[in-house]
């Protein structure tokens, strides 16, 4: 008989431990996914096998509360073509509905770079693509990794003009 009130006790204890669990989880708001676009794009170095690009992506937080951005790693295609692979493991702070810039160095073998530069001469746009995953902190949240992607094409008859 002595053990009824202790299982009674346990039971309530769970019970309201579990709603305020699931009921905090209700007052978070949800984490809506940041977009991504590129910035900027400039040749870093090139080398007699390689070529290191730095892309900068522009990170939009349309959250209510601060992200913690880890790290990035990304794939960039140009004109359909794989070019190269990326990564960073810059921390950046982004405020709530705010944006930020954080760059990517992009690798690229001196073949995928040849094989880029001799479509161009065929085009006059140049089609490009980046694919990766940001690596996340919002809030209580743990870290996440969260895809993206972004595509554009460059008008090259239009970039003559700008010189």
């Amino acid at each position: 008989m002595t053990r009824a009130p202790y299982v009674c006790k346990i039971s309530v204890l769970f019970i309201a431990v579990v709603s305020v669990l699931f009921g905090c989880a209700g007052i978070m708001p949800a984490l809506t996914k940041p977009a991504v676009t590129v910035s900027n794009l400039r040749v870093e170095e090139i080398r007699p096998f390689e070529t290191t690009l730095s892309v900068s992506l522009r990170i939009i937080n349309p959250n209510e509360f601060p992200l913690t951005i880890r790290g990035v790693t990304c794939n960039v295609s140009l004109n359909g073509e794989k070019f190269g692979t990326g990564v960073s493991d810059t921390t950046v702070q982004i405020p709530p509905f705010e944006t930020a810039v954080t760059p990517i160095s992009v690798y690229s073998s001196m073949i995928s770079l040849i094989r880029g530069f001799m479509k161009l001469h065929s085009k006059n746009q140049l089609s490009y693509e980046i694919e990766g995953a940001l690596r996340i902190k919002a809030g209580n949240f743990p870290f996440s990794s969260f895809p993206f992607e972004h595509e554009g094409v460059v008008d090259m008859e239009h970039m003559k003009d700008m010189r």
